[in-house]
């Protein structure tokens, strides 16, 4: 008898052999993924199917650099096509990173109908599958538990019959649309691939974003813009400048020619402009026809209740996929609408009793109108999560900004920036590159003054900060024109913004005065305030009074200003906030009482897990100051309470890991010697908790500082 294995490459390798059916005969969930594939992807298609290209990348950082640029004419021989990424061995194991709308989906449908073709056996994992739940404990997922849970058709018995005899290539999709789980899904997937099923392909596709610090064994990867020539095969001409950013998404690009070709140099519209037209034909002009007496007021009111009811969905769904009761609830005033919305924007599940709209960014347009429309006193926190699914991506916070327009955006992201400040520099980032497909609506002078405040993270003692911080800086120049990643120290940042900074609105002048201040200037009780006002101004005042001389008198007065703030229960956002900023000005404190109380916040397991996150990054910060044998002392209390503590606050534990590494140029003989113990019982604690994918990034950092260690012995 032939062995199965040998006969299926000898029948693959015949080219008039369609081997196929065959294999669809054998495992009739593939028909399960086909059908699932053709109503998430293929029919929600308008126009003809774009040539989608996919490259290796080496972080978030420079995919989103990527998307910011100029669509290029074409891309090296190294990008390839669905079939290329079958045929590459480098390319079996891949985490396909990209923003919404450029083509993930698509991508990996096609990658879906290579494998079937070539006698491959797909299974697809989609975490946001309405049968999902997070009921169980993630920490215990194996790949039985993600297959039962998350697979359209075929379990572990299918699974393990695929494997006796052909390829099976393991698909996942829309990690982003169900972040409760997503990080679970992610490490759950890598371990399947490592300590289950190693001979197993494995492909992901999700938003961009950081889930996790380490993604071995995975390759990242992107789906590339699409290039000049692609564009101008279907418009009929090559667009430029911001709308050849956008329409580089194949997703815009098709929403483009869904509302017709316009000419060459006609004016084209933005991307939040694409999306009122899209729900305005598709939704409102259908419904309103049939009620002709209408009034514009109550299309207005309609769409305003409908962004309000997606808004609803993400804070009590959790994820893009909403049962279709709790969706006419939300719906409100506007649930006559529904057939409309349904038909026009949405898909349904009958079996399942949900929908969800036809491409998430469709949601995060109504989410990010939601938030316009509220005004300054919805802007906070707890609502910015809610549009983001938690930072999931920062489209709705974008969208936003779009639809305030120049006016109000950036009284906007001021409000953000106490919320995150990398959401606000990536947003203003994006819109300053005319990703959106126009002219950012945000201030020339809150751009500058927002790229320039983050700028002093390049001279941050951590080594971690000062990468990232270059990352995202890069191609930001000056309004001379200098990189501003090129800047040495904040000596020279400071007489940049002197010279060059230029604002004639009063808050920017203001700001403006705020960072240049002199730091032979002390920091007074009175300056104090500025730390819980503005929520720019209040980070400002943060960065730079560390750049002041701080008496201990000033110390004192911050640690009862900390207290004073737990006990502010009316705005909780602000009070958490200003805690966070109370106790990151302390990390240049030389004190060892200040240590001793940094450290008790970093325990308090009452305290909101960013303040933690923060006394523990300004502890670490002081444990620089002082001399060997206290450093010690002060990094040993770090490694007993790993060590004795079964439930620290992930950020807290990622933020321990990231400060192992003092930068170059103020890293002091014996501190990386010393932090080794550091991240050993880091190890230690992320093998007890049986959370291999933490465990991977502990032992990875330890290598690189060990490295570090023995190249400095030398």
């Amino acid at each position: 008898m032939i062995p199965s294995q040998q006969l299926r490459e000898f029948l693959s390798g015949l080219v008039e052999v369609d081997i196929r059916n065959g294999v669809v005969d054998d495992f009739p969930h593939i028909a399960l993924v086909e059908e699932h594939i053709s109503r998430e992807v293929y029919d929600k298609r308008t126009a003809p199917q774009f040539e989608l290209r996919l490259k290796k990348a080496e972080s978030a950082d420079e995919i989103a650099q990527l998307f910011r640029e100029d669509p290029k004419a074409d891309y090296d021989s190294s990008a390839a096509t669905p079939e290329r990424v079958l045929n590459n061995a480098d390319l079996s194991r891949l985490l396909i990173q990209s923003p919404g709308g450029a083509g993930k989906s698509n991508f990996l449908a096609g990658l879906v109908q290579q494998a079937v073709e070539r006698g491959m056996v797909p299974f697809l994992l989609d975490a946001a599958w309405p049968k999902s739940t997070a009921s169980s404990d993630p920490s215990g997922w194996n790949l039985e538990n993600l297959l039962s849970t998350f697979t359209v058709g075929g379990g572990i018995t299918q699974f393990r019959e695929a494997g006796s005899a052909h390829e099976i290539v393991l698909f996942a999709d829309r990690l982003n649309e169900n972040p409760l789980q997503a990080t679970e899904i992610l490490q759950a997937l890598i371990r399947a691939v490592q300590n289950e099923v190693p001979e197993v392909r494995l492909i992901i596709a999700d938003r961009l974003r950081e889930r996790l610090q380490n993604i071995q064994p995975l390759h990242r990867a992107t789906i590339l813009p699409l290039t000049v020539s692609e564009i101008h095969k279907h418009l009929g001409y090559s667009p430029d400048g911001a709308s050849a950013k956008l329409l580089a998404m194949p997703f815009f690009l098709e929403m483009e020619l869904r509302f017709g070709k316009k000419s060459e140099g006609e004016p084209r519209l933005m991307r939040s402009e694409m999306f009122s037209r899209f729900f305005a034909v598709h939704v409102f002009d259908k419904y309103f026809s049939k009620h002709p007496d209408s009034t514009g007021q109550a299309r207005a009111s309609s769409f305003a209740a409908l962004a309000a009811a997606a808004f609803r969905a993400y804070e009590q769904c959790k994820k893009t996929v909403i049962p279709i009761k709790e969706w006419t609830v939300f719906l409100g005033e506007a649930k006559n609408l529904q057939t409309d919305i349904v038909e026009g924007a949405m898909l349904e599940n009958v079996r399942e009793g949900v929908v969800e709209f036809r491409h998430q960014l469709l949601h995060d347009f109504l989410a990010g109108t939601h938030l316009a429309n509220k005004g300054k006193d919805f802007w906070h926190a707890q609502n910015f999560d809610v549009a983001t699914l938690t930072a999931q991506s920062y489209d709705a916070i974008e969208f936003a900004a779009e639809i305030l327009g120049p006016s109000n955006a950036t009284n906007f992201l001021v409000q953000a920036y106490n919320w995150s400040w990398f959401g606000v520099l990536e947003s203003v980032r994006n819109l300053d590159a005319g990703r959106h497909g126009g002219h950012s609506p945000v201030s020339v002078e809150f751009r500058d003054a927002v790229y320039f405040l983050n700028a002093m993270r390049l001279f941050d003692c951590f080594e971690a900060s000062r990468e990232r911080t270059r990352s995202i800086l890069a191609d930001v120049r000056t309004p001379s024109g200098r990189e501003l990643k090129s800047i040495r120290d904040v000596l020279e940042l400071r007489e940049v913004v002197r010279n060059e900074y230029k604002p004639t609105e009063a808050y920017f002048e203001n700001w403006k005065s705020l960072f240049l201040r002199a730091d032979a200037l002390q920091v007074s009780v009175q300056d104090l305030a500025v730390l819980w006002s503005d929520p720019f101004k209040s980070w400002t005042a943060t960065s730079i009074f560390r750049y002041m001389k701080i008496d201990r008198s000033i110390f004192d007065s911050i640690l009862m200003a900390y207290d004073l703030a737990r006990t502010l229960a009316d705005k909780p956002d602000d009070a958490m906030a200003a805690r966070w900023r109370f106790v990151h000005v302390l990390g240049v404190a030389k004190d060892r009482a200040i240590s001793k109380f940094l450290w008790s916040v970093v325990k308090d397991p009452t305290e909101h897990y960013w303040v933690r996150f923060g006394a523990a990054r300004s502890y670490i910060e002081n444990a620089t100051f002082v001399g060997p044998d206290d450093r010690r002392d002060m990094l040993k209390e770090v490694v007993h309470w790993i060590e004795q503590h079964p439930d620290i606050p992930k950020p807290v534990m990622a933020e321990l890991r990231a400060t192992a590494q003092l930068a170059d140029d103020g890293a002091n003989p014996g501190w990386h010697a010393d932090y080794i113990e550091i991240l050993e019982a880091g190890i230690r604690y992320a093998e007890w908790s049986k959370d291999t994918t933490e465990q991977r990034a502990w032992e990875q950092r330890k290598d690189q500082i060990v490295a570090l260690v023995q190249k400095n012995n030398r």
